[in-house]
């Protein structure tokens, strides 16, 4: 690049004359610089104003420096640089500073999850700003973690001492991604030893660690934290723990014994296993061959059909594998298989419910069995309440307690039986009519009701048996002897009753199987015998006065009956003739006979039996002439003079 050659230009300093010239002396010199500085290097965006440009940021308060290197300006040198900031990529430029003088600024408060961008000028000392630089690539303020993972080591054992493994779920920061995988390994728990410190697995979901000195026994964690690629992580999780094994079991063939000889389809294989955290599985082995699939539930064992296998000497073993991966084999033993001739013959037998009861009201039954079989010997039963679905295997025995199926009806038991050789034989059937319904009570009356006697009648749904129990409370008290005859029409009588008396009753009824039904609960209430028994009582008259001058007086009734009850009364002023009868009540306003002297009032009280009793009687004397007055002196005519 060619430099311009500056101006220059000069003031002048008033003349002189010196040796006859006129001289003009320059006050100062200056040079004229008309070219703008050049233009900055595009700005980067850094955590602290050192090291790579970053694309993505996380600060507590959105602090980073913005950098860039200088510009240059040969003629008058760099005096200010102007930084300008936008949001986004379509945002508006906002001068953050014109007067830096420096390369780098120390941006704050930026708005977490927002994209930023920057360039810059510079200005020299002639005041000429040069060109923007280049925009920076942006710098996004990532304030979200990115998402916890899910750890998940190899299960719950290891036998492994030197090495563990874990995959985890892969997490996600939908602003700055996620650019690794930090993982540690603890011990005892998941704030326990670290083993392993924090290690970076890349963008990779799983680890295998190795190298490691893992002690039996113990249980180890492997937690996993991502980061994002603004370098903030996320909180760690932890596997839940496995435990190194190195011990692995014991297992034994429990059956058949060592030595014995064998036949048939079904020889059952067992095995004992003793394991000292958790089991795995087991295979068994006939002369080194699997005998059968892995058996993963305990009791262990396998069902060996010894057909076909040649007649002679045989080894039987059990590989025993720990859900450590510990494998341990047990002792052979050997057993001899000899088969006859194949036994197509199948065993014959039957099935007898309850006895042969025809019918029963709980679904719990006695099954009674008999089998027979052509080699002799029959080894084994099962059974079913549909002829489909049928129970386990059990051996073979001549009785068995059955549940039938729920429901009433008559229910079908199907019973098959095995003979050494393994072959069933078809279903023996029998059948019973299950019935658990009480029989239903209607029309449940009392009638022929006296004042000790009382007949109860109903009917039942099916024929039943008959029988009361009656009380003065609802509580009953008293039953009537059993009437055991199955009839659907019944009638109990009930004597000895108290008369006048309310009872409480209900029927019961049993069906053949003795599925019981209770009556509601009923009354009647026996009658009172005939009332033969007048009433008794009393009569007053004003009160007990013995005499009066008015002849209305008030009359105070009082009665008494053996039934509780007076009815009506009827009055007579002379003990012959009586008023019509009218109801009882305690007091009778009454007018007496005129003329004075005494006077005698009657009463009869009747009760609701229309027994009227003897009269009743009081008496008052009626006074209605006043005194007389004589005068004795003076006499009539006397002249009597004053003293």
């Amino acid at each position: 690049m060619k430099r311009r050659r500056p101006l220059w230009q000069s003031a002048l300093l008033g003349p002189a004359v010196v040796g006859g010239w006129l001289v003009f002396t320059p006050a100062a010199l200056w040079a004229i610089d008309t070219t703008p500085p050049t233009a900055p290097g595009q700005p980067i965006e850094t955590a602290s104003g050192s090291g790579p440009d970053v694309d993505y940021i996380y600060t507590l308060q959105g602090v980073f420096v913005v950098s860039w290197t200088a510009a240059t300006d040969p003629e008058s040198a760099i005096t200010a640089y102007e930084l300008q900031e936008k949001k986004t990529t379509t945002g508006t430029w906002t001068t953050l500073s014109s007067t830096l003088t420096t390369t780098q600024f120390q941006v704050t408060n930026q708005l977490s999850n927002t994209q930023y961008f920057y360039h810059v000028r510079a200005k020299n000392a002639a005041g000429l700003w040069g060109a923007w630089s280049a925009d920076s690539d942006g710098v996004l303020i990532d304030g979200t973690p990115p998402s916890a993972v899910t750890v998940t080591d190899d299960g719950n054992y290891t036998n492994s001492t030197t090495s563990l493994h874990a995959t985890w779920t892969a997490s996600s920061d939908a602003e700055s991604g996620i650019t690794d995988y930090q993982y540690v390994i603890r011990q005892d728990s998941t704030l326990g030893t670290i083993i392993v410190p924090q290690t970076s697995a890349g963008l990779v979901t799983q680890v295998t660690r190795t190298g490691l000195a893992l002690t039996n026994g113990k249980t180890y964690y492997i937690g996993v934290s991502p980061v994002n690629g603004a370098g903030r992580s996320a909180i760690m999780n932890y596997s839940n723990g496995i435990t190194v094994d190195t011990v692995a079991p014991t297992v034994t063939i429990s059956a058949p014994a060592n030595g014995v000889i064998v036949s048939g389809t079904s020889v059952s294989v067992n095995a004992t296993v003793v394991e000292n955290n958790s089991m795995g599985t087991v295979q068994f082995k006939l002369d080194g061959a699997n005998l059968g699939a892995l058996d993963a539930t305990s009791p262990y064992s396998v069902t060996w059909d010894t057909t076909t296998a040649s007649n002679g000497s045989h080894t039987l073993t059990a590989i025993a594998q720990d859900s450590a991966g510990n494998i341990a084999t047990s002792a052979p033993i050997t057993v001899t298989v000899n088969n006859a001739a194949a036994d197509t013959t199948l065993p014959t037998g039957t099935v007898t419910i309850n006895g042969g009861a025809a019918s029963t009201n709980t679904t719990a039954a006695t099954l009674t069995l008999s089998a027979t079989d052509n080699s002799g010997s029959v080894a084994q039963m099962q059974f079913s309440n549909d002829g489909t679905t049928y129970s386990a295997v059990e051996a073979y025995a001549t009785s068995k307690t059955w549940t039938l199926a729920t429901g009433d009806g008559t229910k079908t038991v199907y019973a098959k039986f095995k003979d050494a050789a393994g072959n069933w034989s078809t279903a023996a059937t029998d059948t019973i009519v299950l019935d658990t319904t009480p029989p239903t009570i209607s029309a449940q009356t009392a009638s022929g009701i006296t004042s000790s006697a009382a007949s109860i009648t109903w009917t039942t749904s099916e024929s039943a048996t008959s029988q009361v129990e009656y009380g003065t409370t609802a509580s009953y008290g008293q039953t009537t002897a059993l009437d055991s005859t199955l009839t659907t029409s019944h009638i109990v009588a009930l004597s000895t009753l108290s008369a006048g008396t309310l009872y409480h009753y209900r029927a019961r009824s049993k069906d053949a199987l003795g599925n019981e039904r209770l009556g509601a609960d009923a009354t009647f209430t026996t009658t009172l015998p005939a009332d033969i028994t007048p009433p008794t009582g009393s009569l007053t008259i004003n009160g007990g006065a013995a005499s009066t001058r008015n002849t209305a007086v008030t009359l105070t009734l009082s009665a008494t009956d053996d039934r509780g009850t007076v009815a009506q009364m009827r009055f007579s002023n002379d003990g012959t003739t009586y008023t019509t009868a009218e109801a009882y009540a305690t007091s009778k306003t009454w007018t007496l006979n005129t003329g004075d002297g005494a006077k005698t009032i009657s009463v009869k009280f009747a009760d609701p039996a229309g027994n009227w009793s003897t009269p009743v009687s009081a008496t008052i004397t009626l006074d209605t002439t006043p005194p007389t007055i004589n005068f004795t002196s003076p006499t009539d005519g006397q002249v009597i003079v004053a003293p």
